[in-house]
């Protein structure tokens, strides 16, 4: 077994507003993904130092197929010590294995899924407003802008372990962990999808001299109405539950909000589904800028094409109607 670790200022990985001294960053490499035949031969952690400016990432490598065992004991010693594990798609891959491998050499030490920071969990569920080709790290990484070092593959690491294993070429070790090293080491950039997401599904009210953030929680369809569901934050006088012929608004005492829409469905091209209101139907007279798409009508609000929500609209209909009410 092999401990590799590296010093990192402070300033280099950032100061988002999630980060203290009891959270770290976590990802495994594994030769293949069955939990009983494959093996995890190489733990990157990336943890604040609680004594000074520097954060620090530990990689713990498994020279040989035997070390396996020394380096989940060493890695669970250093996760032990952290509330809050933020990973990549580790709820369903890294937490999960790393779990099994414990049992399987009965090292009674695991992690709580409770502890887990599931990035990937938050951006899938909020695929329908982000813009995305798919949800692979690095396509979230290219989304951001960050343009990491390392040109291979989890899969390409798979390849070049087996062959250490057999020759001990250190060019192939430099790879994987060169890997592993930048998955951990962008992660906490990954971290702004959080702010991106919240800013897309937040919308502002002002209402009696004061602001109101209402954040969108999910969008649902059901037959011919489309239901916008989140949480208000600020200063409402009342309840809210008002009908209109197209539309509903409700807004509870705990700031708990529904605004029900009824919507149309028609074909934005021959191939492509969308989902619209006249907007003259809601008696909507001022202009917002609405998006619009292949010169259709002006008084037609597109709300969704096919599979991606249209948020802006979304978010400018609902600002709309909640003024009308409020």
């Amino acid at each position: 077994m092999e401990i590799i670790k590296y010093e990192l200022n402070k300033n280099v990985i950032g100061n988002h507003t999630i980060f203290n001294d009891n959270i770290c960053f976590f990802d495994i490499e594994t030769t293949g993904l069955s939990r009983n035949n494959d093996i995890i031969y190489l733990i990157g952690i990336l943890y604040p130092a609680r004594k000074d400016n520097k954060w620090h990432l530990a990689q713990f490598f498994a020279k040989d197929l035997k070390d396996e065992v020394n380096i989940l004991m060493e890695a669970s010693d250093t996760l032990s010590s952290f509330d809050t594990i933020i990973n990549y798609n580790g709820n369903s891959f890294d937490i999960p294995f790393f779990n099994h491998r414990l049992k399987l050499y009965d090292i009674h030490c695991d992690i709580s899924l409770d502890k887990s920071l599931d990035l990937y969990k938050i951006i899938r569920k909020n695929k329908d407003i982000l813009d995305l080709k798919n949800y692979k790290l690095r396509t979230i990484e290219e989304y951001l802008g960050i343009r990491r070092e390392d040109l291979y593959t989890g899969k390409d690491c798979i390849g070049f372990y087996k062959d250490y294993i057999l020759t001990q070429n250190p060019s192939l070790k430099k790879k994987i962990l060169q890997h592993n090293y930048d998955d951990l080491y962008y992660l906490p950039k990954v971290i702004n999808i959080l702010d991106i997401i919240e800013e897309k599904k937040t919308f502002m009210i002002s209402s009696e001299n004061h602001n109101i953030s209402f954040i969108i929680d999910n969008i649902k369809i059901v037959n011919d109405y489309l239901t916008i569901r989140g949480t208000a934050k600020g200063k409402i006088i009342n309840k809210v539950l008002y009908y209109d012929q197209n539309y509903k608004v409700s807004i509870d005492n705990t700031g708990r909000f529904e605004i029900s829409i009824e919507i149309r469905k028609g074909l934005i091209s021959p191939q492509e589904k969308c989902i619209f209101i006249n907007k003259n139907h809601f008696h909507i007279e001022e202009d917002r800028k609405w998006i619009h798409y292949n010169n259709i009508p002006e008084d037609l609000i597109l709300l969704k094409i096919e599979n991606k929500y249209i948020i802006e609209n979304l978010k400018k209909l609902s600002i709309v109607l909640v003024n009308k009410v409020l």
